[in-house]
């Protein structure tokens, strides 16, 4: 056994270590590096592809548009990106990702072991919110109220592709969503928002419920974390397809908000009667056509949180900054939230957080927060309810995930391929990125596949289209899933 003396020793110098490695963070972050950052696209650099004569799924049309634009990474990175094939191995099981990439999922979190990750995570993330005061103006963009429900609208921020006589273009309007309790205060917004309606696009970008000016309006009205907010999303679809200008919408999310995109097309697709949608919050959801087809452009997901219940779970115990920056953060937007809306002290609980807001909610009855996570969830958990929602999907989908993500870890991605089977849900694993620091990382390539995903000329959409000699036709979602739709897998 070591003595008093040497063990006093060696806690001092643990002490000392502490201090010198605090310091060297502390002026990291002085730097600016850690401060978010605008990315505007450059349009000489988004490269687009030729139109596809032959019929694709989404999962093929990933593999061309990658091979054309994977030259805008790194030679190192060009070598390691995974596409939704490369995940799985001969019998369809997923692959050790982090060994892939020469991670360990244990130490994303560390500023000394993934400095890269942390600070392309932080750059297109910002604090500061537009609650008490709407979000500076865009060029090109005007403040819009979209009703949803009764006695409900949100707010968003609509810009529109014009032509050279200032008349709105006929095309496509792509959604974008904000991140966990976020608004348009996000220079990420505004920055792709504004490139894509450069490219011909209308773009709008949306506060949710319990958001930024949705927030000031209507103070009572709660967050419920995606469960109905995402019923909202394809209301906001029917509110755009009615505008003359608008051909189809695309959904583009970001974290939290990306597991909405990937909802989005579940609940346009699922079966109206669907075990996993609790018979409380379908009447709670607002009125939605389901004789049509929403989001018929795409969705994109980037950097998802396909095992956010288990992120929840990390958020039950307290968090240093220097430690765990990631965690800390988020567990300081949850206290921000719950001293806002004049909650108990929830000490970073997210759990708690969701709890409180769904007991202000139409979600308030007793199993309602355990329905929510049924709802919510993408993944396997535990022994939970479970089903692969994405077979569901009736328009592309495309998840775009960074190895070195300090939240959500680029394994589960893989995972997530080996029980979602439906061809029109791709995904990419790139080597950096961080979590959803894309555009801080590689903007070229990601903003080169965004654009051409939602090009109805050269997007998956488009080849599918042409697949059906034509636009696709509604159709009604099966009114059954079968008596096994509840076992997990």
């Amino acid at each position: 056994m070591s003595s008093p003396a040497l063990r006093n020793g060696l806690s001092r110098n643990s002490t000392i270590l502490g201090l010198i490695l605090t310091c060297l963070f502390i002026a990291v972050l002085n730097l600016g590096c850690f401060a978010e950052r605008s990315f505007p696209f450059r349009p000489d650099r988004i490269k687009l592809l030729p139109p596809s004569d032959q019929p694709e799924t989404t999962r093929q049309w990933l593999r061309r548009a990658h091979d054309a634009l994977v030259h805008k990474l790194d030679d190192d990175d060009e070598e390691l990106a995974l596409l939704t094939e490369d995940m799985l191995d001969a019998d369809g099981n997923p692959i050790d990702v982090m060994s892939h990439f020469d991670r360990d999922d244990k130490t994303l979190h560390s500023v000394f072991d993934n400095l890269g990750g942390l600070q392309h995570t932080a750059q297109v993330t910002g604090t500061t919110e537009s609650v008490e005061e709407p979000a500076p103006a865009w060029d090109g963009f005007e403040d819009v109220w979209i009703p949803i429900d009764d006695g409900i609208q949100i707010q968003a921020r609509l810009g529109l592709a014009r032509d050279p006589l200032g008349n709105p273009k006929n095309a496509n309007c792509i959604i974008l969503l904000p991140g966990l309790l976020g608004d348009n205060m996000r220079l990420r917004s505004r920055d792709i928002a504004s490139g894509l309606r450069d490219y011909g696009f209308h773009a709008i970008s949306l506060e949710l419920r319990g958001h930024g000016q949705t927030e000031a309006k209507y103070p009572e009205l709660p967050y419920n974390f995606g469960v109905l907010e995402t019923a909202d999303l394809l209301v906001v679809d029917e509110w755009l397809r009615r505008k003359p200008y608008v051909k189809k919408t695309g959904i583009i999310g970001f974290s939290w908000s990306a597991n909405s995109a990937l909802l989005a097309p579940y609940e346009d697709g699922r079966p109206v009667d669907d075990p996993l949608v609790a018979p409380e919050i379908r009447t709670a959801m607002p009125p939605i056509d389901r004789t049509q087809r929403h989001f018929e452009a795409g969705a994109v997901a980037l950097s998802p949180c396909l095992k956010f219940e288990e992120i929840c779970d990390g958020l039950e115990e307290d968090h240093d900054y220097v430690v765990n920056p990631v965690y800390h953060s988020l567990q300081s937007t949850v206290n921000l939230r719950a001293t806002r809306k004049g909650y108990p002290p929830m000490n970073g609980s997210l759990r708690a957080l969701i709890a409180h807001e769904f007991s202000r909610s139409p979600l308030k009855y007793p199993n309602a927060v355990a329905d929510g996570y049924t709802y919510l969830r993408l993944s396997p958990y535990k022994n939970e309810p479970f089903r692969s929602k994405l077979e569901h999907a009736r328009v592309p989908v495309l998840i775009v995930h960074g190895s070195n993500d300090p939240l959500a870890y680029a394994n589960e991605v893989a995972e997530f391929f080996s029980f979602t089977k439906n061809p029109n849900v791709a995904g990419v694993i790139l080597n950096e990125g961080g979590h959803d620091g894309f555009a801080a990382y590689r903007r070229d390539y990601i903003y080169s596949i965004i654009v051409n995903f939602f090009n109805e000329e050269r997007g998956p959409d488009a080849v599918e289209a042409k697949k059906s000699n034509g636009p696709k036709k509604s159709s009604t979602p099966p009114t059954s899933t079968g008596p096994s739709a509840m076992q997990p897998l």
